[in-house]
Formats: structure tokens, sequence, C-alpha cells
């Protein structure tokens, strides 16, 4: 934890040293905390009753590809998806899982399942 409000908290220490190097920061402070993680499968089941929400965003400060990789959005998935990761292999992940990049920002992208595209071009 870098900060008890901190945007850039992570789960992930590579993240924060790789973040600190890149803009040549320290951040003074930074405490390490534990915490219960669940699997997105688990969380959907326990608070969505199995059923993926049509809107998902994904901010897991570089643990993006991790949580892609290990979920089956194609059985399963939202009809929007917007990932805080422009990696290759989140993209390829969810090209292989029937989606296609919509639309994408300085930190962001957004996928649309593929077959959902008319529905959204519409709005």
């Amino acid at each position: 934890m870098l900060g008890d409000y901190d945007a850039l908290n992570s789960f992930s220490q590579e993240y924060i040293k790789d973040y600190e190097k890149r803009h040549n920061v320290e951040h003074e402070g930074a405490k390490t905390i534990k915490v219960q993680c669940l699997l997105l499968t688990d969380i959907i089941e326990m608070y969505c009753g199995g059923i993926f929400p049509d809107y998902f965003d994904l901010d897991v400060e570089g643990l993006d590809d991790e949580v892609v990789a290990s979920y089956d959005f194609a059985h399963n998935g939202p009809k929007i998806m917007c990932v805080e990761s422009h990696s290759a292999s989140v993209c390829r992940q969810m090209l292989s899982q029937g989606y296609i990049q919509y639309f994408s920002t300085a930190h962001n992208v957004i996928y649309v399942k593929k077959d959902l595209i008319g529905e959204v071009l519409r709005m």
C-alpha cells in the first residue's frame, strides 16, 4: 500500500517497484498488508449469482494479464469489458475469447463481445 486512498496500490510488489523506477519516485511509508484474494470465478458466483454483469471494469494495477488469463470470458463474460492494460497478451486473450477491441484510451482498452458489436454501435 502506498497510501490509504492511493490509486497505485497493488497486489504486486514488482509492479510498484517497476513504477517507482520508471518514474524515478520513491513512496516513503509504503506498507504491505495481507488481504484475502478471491478468484474472479468465486466473485461472480458469490456476488452475481454466477452470471457475469453486462459491463466489467478490470483495474488491478499490474495483475490484469493474470486475471484475464485465469478466466473463461467466452463461456461467461460481460458484454463490454474495460481493461486498464494495453498488453499484447491481454489483447490476444480477449480476441481468442470472442471479443473485439472497440476503443482505446491512454490507459484503457474497451472490448466488446464480437456478436454484440452491432448492438453497441446502435447505442
